[in-house]
């Protein structure tokens, strides 16, 4: 009977080791794929757009009540005060960081009049 328990004892043993291990072991795949599409992978760029070669959409958005710019209310937009313009429509979100690091850049663009 003493020697079933001591053959037991090492299969315990190399089952914690490998319990053990098997986070860093995850850990090791993952950051190998992610090092593999960082260095090696396609960039997001290369996939084509849905949109290219579309026309935007038709679109008259109302003023906002209480929109103030030097104390006069900003009007609303509609696609006709855009025609034969160049204009840069930006979506973003409080939330973004990116969006909030290029906010001062197109409030700078915007006081451009070319």
């Amino acid at each position: 009977m003493s020697e079933e328990i001591s053959e037991a004892t090492p299969n315990k043993k190399n089952m914690r080791i490998l319990l053990a291990l098997l986070p860093l072991l995850l850990f090791a795949a993952l950051a190998g794929v992610f090092f593999k599409q960082l260095v090696g992978g396609s960039l997001s760029s290369n996939i084509p757009s849905a949109l290219l070669g579309k026309t935007a959409p038709q679109f008259d958005m109302p003023a906002l009540d209480g929109l103030n710019r030097n104390g006069v209310p900003v009007p609303g937009l509609k696609t006709e005060d855009l025609m034969g313009k160049f204009s840069v429509v930006n979506v973003w979100a409080s939330w973004c960081v990116p969006c909030r690091q290029e906010h001062p850049i197109l409030i700078e663009l915007a006081k451009d009049k070319r």
